[in-house]
């Protein structure tokens, strides 16, 4: 049985107002989806690892407050800069990381792409690095402080012979055996399906056999044979080669190849946004289009339930002066109720820190509206979801029910 007790929010745009009535139905008589205490979960961008965490310091009390109210989550370290990064147990600070003998260095300049997630300068900036045994032992320390459980996105651009090639994983994961760390899932690459930009030809079916090769890797290790491994994290689900990337991979790889598929969504390019797109009911409306087309070829419960494993309102860093204010939270509700009704078991937001789009400001390590937001669908939103219905067609009034959080 379910609480008979509901939680609701609801947008309602009034510069689109004219007065008129709205009637809203709330249908308790079944619950349409169920979500999970991870639901809302958060990333950690793979970047901090090499400014050597900026002005990140996971000692602050501060910090590890703001953190613990988001307990229990999944925090997932990922990123561009994920695909160049390297372990290293033995540096004693971040460095960049000279390699020979297999294809890591065949990074090519910036080309021009026709894709989602364009950002010049951002490409520019990709370069090698290493990852010290002491960043790791921090990152590590902090999750298990706070309450969160850890998703490491591994590096899927060292590559030999066409595959890839395990060496420096097995490096980590054998230094996180050592320390005792717990580690919930793993990922291999970040938008592989945009590799191409960066000189790699590398289809969906090879990452599937990449994949394959995780798996026998993470078998080496007892504890980590049936932890989550998601993937492939595409970018948007709207274009066409992205479409096809995640057919072939899934194709070759079948349901067995990760626990949860997952894509990358984002409204819109940071400097192209304004007040009005963060309220704009059909530019809101796009995420259900991806969404059905995602699970449409990950169907449930063939596969796993489909994550957004990587999500925020625009890429490139959010938009300066809109992404951390509150006007962003129009878009991260709608998103977070439009993701559970639709059954997308986690939501990861982009980011916890860092950029304009973070839940804490990190100049000041104030928090930002959304992460109060956030705070308030832990606190008060339950695991039961319920189905609405407006009589408004417009798309200016949103509305989302779920049972109350009991806990």
């Amino acid at each position: 049985m379910y609480s008979p007790v509901c939680v609701l929010w609801y947008l309602l745009y009034i510069a689109h107002s004219n007065g008129s009535k709205t009637k809203v139905f709330i249908h308790t008589d079944k619950v349409i989806q169920t979500i999970p205490d991870r639901f809302l979960s958060v990333t950690i961008d793979t970047a901090l690892i090499q400014a050597n965490w900026a002005t990140l310091n996971f000692s602050f009390p501060k910090i590890q407050r703001l953190a613990e109210g988001l307990a229990p989550c999944y925090l997932r370290v990922g990123g561009s800069s994920a695909d160049f990064l390297q372990f290293n147990p033995g540096v004693q600070r971040e460095k960049n990381m000279k390699r020979s003998g297999d294809e890591y260095l065949k990074f090519r300049p910036y080309k021009k792409r026709n894709i989602p997630f364009e950002d010049t300068l951002e490409i520019q900036k990709l370069k090698n690095f290493t990852m010290s045994g002491k960043q790791w032992d921090e990152l590590n320390h902090f999750v298990e402080v706070v309450g969160w459980d850890l998703i490491f996105d591994l590096n899927g651009l060292l590559r030999q012979d066409g595959l890839w090639l395990p060496d420096n994983a097995k490096l980590l994961m054998d230094y996180t055996s050592q320390k005792g760390y717990k580690i919930a899932g793993w990922e291999l690459g970040n938008e592989p399906d945009v590799w191409r930009n960066l000189g790699y030809n590398i289809n969906g079916s090879q990452h599937a056999a990449d994949y394959r090769v995780l798996h026998s890797t993470l078998d080496q290790y007892p504890q980590w044979r049936n932890s989550l491994v998601i993937g492939p994290s595409v970018t948007m689900m709207s274009n066409i080669y992205t479409y096809m990337y995640l057919t072939d991979f899934l194709d070759a790889g079948g349901p067995d190849i990760v626990s949860h598929t997952t894509f990358h969504h984002y409204y819109g390019h940071g400097p192209d946004m304004t007040v009005a797109k963060f309220m704009d009911p059909k530019l809101l409306d796009s995420l259900k289009h991806q969404i059905k087309l995602a699970q449409g070829l990950a169907p449930y419960p063939k596969y796993g339930k489909v994550w957004l494993g990587e999500t925020s309102s625009a890429w490139g860093g959010g938009a300066a002066g809109l992404s951390d204010r509150y006007v962003a939270g129009f878009m991260w509700l709608d998103k977070l109720g439009v993701s559970a009704s639709l059954g997308i078991e986690v939501v990861i937001r982009q980011d916890f820190y860092g950029n304009n789009y973070g839940l804490i400001d990190p100049t000041t390590l104030d928090p930002n509206p959304d992460l109060w937001s956030s705070f308030l669908f832990k606190i008060l939103v339950g695991k039961s979801v319920l189905n609405v219905t407006i009589d408004d067609k417009s798309g200016n009034v949103r509305m989302y029910a779920h049972c109350t959080n009991t806990k």
